[in-house]
């Protein structure tokens, strides 16, 4: 079955666009005829089925949350007996993103033609993770794919949740020193060199720090665009840093060694490694597979490479908790809490554990250093506003004890 983009006339006149699927391009027209739908364009979609990949890629990206709740969707469909043909079909329908809608058009009709649900999406490995691809095909296998299904959906929303909750945390701080730098700005460059024009007319010996704020004013007056483009070219140059082999890994060394912040990362990956992993042993994904997952996963070079290291002791027999914990990179209580887990056989529960005490602790240090930013600018602005003032007012009262 081919899948094809129209645009057509609703009876009132409005314009109306989507894609349909359908054995020909007649049959989809009496298909969008049978909607009332007047077709006015029709262009076939080549598919993964055709082309081993779709040729028809869609640069824009698709939000994590609108894959969860299409997933959260379709394990619904499913729990209420729908064929996967069928829950996929009803989803499609009711989907705004056109670029995930074309998707999960030509994963059905992948299904449709035979193909394995895992296997339909991993033709998409941009939109859909490889964490997201192994956990279906285990489902598949074990046949919950329901249930699975259900609790990729959690996992999405709790991230999406756990991300809300931190942008609302900084948004306030952010704001306020948005405008506190703008306000600087302002008063550097155009309030400050007037009022030091009158001491230049008046001929005086000007005390250091006025002349070091004369200096900084004049510097930035004439050099703007310097400091803009600073600015713009400091995120492209950290990406690059971290982006090189070279330079990446000493960069991952070094964030995880800042005080404060290299806690907080280690933390991060932490949790996240014991979440992805507690949720692939849980549906039988194999232990050597799951790590595999894990580490195409974690950005962070260090981690990175002891994991690759402690992947290799578990295929050579040892214990998960002894290999990890040989690296010394990961916390005490995760590699102890997971020597439990796999001596009790609950290694999946414990996992999850320890997931949840790291997600717990990262959202709580992440609120405590966004509280103590709002006060740390307050200070920053105060200094600044502080040495402006002092620096204006220290000729003016010299220049009034010469008159008196």
């Amino acid at each position: 079955m081919a899948v094809y983009e129209y645009k057509a006339l609703t009876k009132s006149g409005k314009n109306k666009k989507g894609i349909i699927d359908a054995d020909s391009e007649e049959t989809a027209k009496s298909k969008l005829r049978e909607k009332n739908f007047y077709p006015v364009s029709l262009n076939k979609i080549k598919t993964s089925s055709t082309t081993g990949k779709s040729k028809n890629f869609l640069k824009k990206k698709i939000k994590s949350k609108e894959i969860a709740l299409a997933t959260r969707q379709i394990s619904t469909l499913l729990s209420a007996r729908f064929h996967l043909v069928a829950a996929l079909e009803a989803v499609v329908s009711q989907i705004k993103s056109e670029s995930l809608k074309r998707i999960l058009t030509t994963i059905k009709d992948d299904v449709e033609s035979g193909k394995s649900f895992a296997e339909a999406l991993s033709n998409y490995p941009e939109t859909f993770t490889s964490v997201y691809i192994n956990m279906i095909k285990a489902a598949e296998a074990a046949g919950t794919l329901e249930i699975v299904m259900e609790k990729i959906a959690d996992m999405m929303e709790n991230s999406e949740k756990r991300k809300a909750k931190i942008q609302a945390a900084l948004a306030y701080p952010v704001l306020m020193m948005f405008f506190g730098i703008i306000v600087l700005i302002i008063l550097m460059t155009m309030i400050v060199p007037k009022i030091v024009a009158i001491f230049s007319d008046m001929n005086q010996q000007l005390p250091a720090i006025t002349i070091m704020l004369i200096k900084i004013s004049d510097f930035l007056k004439n050099f703007w665009w310097l400091m803009a483009v600073i600015i713009l070219i400091i995120p492209w140059i950290t990406r690059y840093l971290f982006k090189n082999e070279k330079t990446g890994y000493f960069m991952d060394s070094m964030i995880i060694k800042l005080p404060v912040f290299g806690d907080l990362k280690k933390k991060m990956i932490t949790a996240r490694f014991a979440r992805i992993l507690s949720s692939l042993v849980k549906y039988d994904v194999p232990i050597l597979n799951s790590l595999n997952i894990v580490i195409n996963i974690v950005e962070n070079r260090i981690f990175k490479n002891a994991l690759k290291i402690a992947r290799k002791g578990v295929e050579q027999g040892d214990g998960l908790a002894y290999s990890i914990a040989k690296e010394k990179i990961f916390p005490d209580i995760t590699t102890q809490m997971i020597s439990v887990g796999e001596k009790s056989g609950n290694l999946e529960e414990m996992l999850s554990k320890i997931a949840d005490i790291y997600e717990n602790e990262t959202e709580n240090m992440i609120v405590t250093l966004t509280s103590l930013l709002e006060p740390l600018i307050i200070i920053f602005m105060a200094v600044v506003i502080g040495f402006i003032v002092f620096s204006i007012c220290i000729p003016i009262f010299t220049m009034n004890q010469l008159i008196g």
